[in-house]
C-alpha cells in the first residue's frame, strides 16, 4: 500500500474514529435546575406569576453544531396547534446553558450575539404558561435544535421564520427536549 489510509483501513485515524463516535459521544440532553421532566413548572416560571424564564442547561452539542435555537410551546394551546412561549436563536454551541430570568430583549448583551424571537404573544422572550381555566394540566416542551448552519435570521424573527430557515438552510443534527406541565384551577396557575 501507498501510505494512504483508506476509510476501511483498522489502522487508519478516520476508521477508529468513524467506529468509536457513537460510542464516545453521549446525546444531547437539556435539563433544568429548576424543575424535573415531566414535573409541574414552579410558580415562578408562570405568567401570571413573577414570569421569569427558567435556567436551561445542556450537555456538549454534537460534533458539527454550529448554532443552537431554542422553543418552547404550549402543546395543549385551545387554538388546536402548539402555541410558542419563547424563541432564542444564534445560541453557540460552546454555551452549556441559559441563566434563569433572562430579560425580554431582543439582543442578549454578552458577546455571543445570542436572539430572542417574537412569540406567540407577538412579544419577544419568554412569556409563561397561562392555561385557561379548567383546561387540565398543559404540557410545555422545551426543545433545544442544535443545527449544522447559521440560520441567520434577524432579530424579531417569529417561529415561522425559524421554521422556514430551518428548512432552507439548516440542517437539524439533533435535539433534546424538556417537558413542564402546568395548570389553572382558578384564576391562579397550581405550581
Amino acid at each position: 500500500m501507498s501510505g494512504a489510509h483508506s476509510f476501511g483501513d483498522a489502522e487508519s485515524p478516520e476508521f477508529w474514529v468513524s467506529f468509536l463516535h457513537p460510542v464516545l459521544r453521549m446525546a444531547l440532553t437539556l435539563f433544568s435546575p429548576n424543575f424535573e421532566n415531566h414535573q409541574v413548572l414552579p410558580s415562578e416560571y408562570l405568567g401570571d406569576e413573577e414570569n421569569h424564564s427558567p435556567e436551561l442547561r445542556w450537555s456538549a452539542a454534537p460534533i458539527g453544531t454550529v448554532e443552537l435555537a431554542l422553543v418552547c410551546e404550549d402543546l395543549d394551546s385551545f387554538r388546536g396547534d402548539p402555541r410558542v412561549h419563547w424563541l432564542v436563536y444564534r445560541i453557540a454551541p460552546e454555551l452549556g446553558l441559559l441563566s434563569p430570568s433572562i430579560p425580554r430583549v431582543e439582543e442578549l448583551g454578552n458577546r455571543m450575539g445570542i436572539l430572542q424571537g417574537l412569540n406567540d404573544f407577538g412579544e419577544v422572550g419568554y412569556t409563561g404558561p397561562l392555561p385557561h381555566v379548567g383546561d387540565g394540566f398543559h404540557r410545555y416542551l422545551f426543545t433545544l435544535f442544535a443545527l449544522d448552519q447559521e440560520l441567520w435570521l434577524p432579530k424579531r424573527s417569529s417561529y415561522s421564520d425559524f421554521t422556514q430557515r430551518v428548512s432552507e438552510r439548516a440542517h437539524v443534527v439533533e435535539t433534546a427536549t424538556l417537558l413542564g406541565l402546568s395548570k389553572r384551577e382558578s384564576s391562579w396557575c397550581i405550581a
